[in-house]
């Protein structure tokens, strides 16, 4: 079951960095059509690296 959850933890962590990194490429009116404002948008897209990947897979939190 722990390799289940750890495997599952991963994915999620994967699906966020893509995401975010998505968000550099994101145009200020895609950005407002999607609900983000720019400074969301700023912050989201500077956790698109390896250490705010590892920090995302380092702070598992249970929800």
């Amino acid at each position: 079951m722990l390799a289940i959850g750890l495997f599952a933890h991963l994915q999620v962590c994967v699906l966020r960095f893509q995401t975010r990194k998505a968000l550099k490429t994101m145009t200020v009116e895609q950005c407002m059509d999607i609900g983000v404002n720019p400074e969301e948008q700023h912050l989201e897209a500077k956790k698109a690296s390896i250490k705010g990947f590892l920090q995302d897979v380092f702070q598992y939190k249970k929800g």
